[in-house]
């Protein structure tokens, strides 16, 4: 048994930024309102701008002002990294339990917020992205310093 404070979910395709960490860090230890975030969604079209009054000022004053709370599912794609308060998870499991399942991408927008489960957020950080999608933009292929390490952190700050 973890007694680690965050659980941090990679997909197998995301590629971080080297300020991932220290981002993930600062913002765990200074934002608490929240109990689900994922990392630097899309929108349906394929970008990563969400609507003005989605925005929530939560952590705003943390020096957090890209969090977005979802009024929909389809704004929401990209589940690529996700990070879940540990005393959460067994709230989440039971609404998976209760609610069924369905794409992670469209399911945690519809069902965390909107069946009062928890609090998920999306967070624009811009630390993360999917392979295909930084393919996509850059046309280049990517250094293999661009892949998640699989070894543990070692950083001293909030367990994740």
């Amino acid at each position: 048994k973890s007694d680690a404070d965050y659980l941090i979910i990679f997909e197998d395709d995301v590629v971080v930024e080297p300020s991932f960490w220290d981002a993930v860090f600062a913002f765990v230890s200074r934002c608490h309102e929240f109990d689900y975030v994922v990392c630097d969604t899309v929108d349906y079209d394929d970008t990563t701008s969400h609507p003005d009054l989605e925005r929530v000022d939560v952590c705003a004053s943390d020096g957090f002002p890209e969090l977005y709370r979802p009024g929909g599912i389809h704004r929401y794609f990209g589940t690529h990294v996700q990070i879940i308060r540990t005393a959460f998870l067994p709230k989440l499991i039971g609404a998976a339990e209760q609610w069924g399942m369905m794409p992670m991408d469209m399911w945690w927008a519809s069902v965390i917020n909107e069946m009062h489960v928890g609090r998920a957020l999306s967070w624009q950080a811009n630390i993360s992205s999917q392979r295909s999608r930084t393919q996509a933009v850059s046309g280049a292929d990517l250094p293999s310093s661009c892949l998640v390490p699989s070894q543990s952190s070692t950083k001293v700050g909030p367990k994740l």
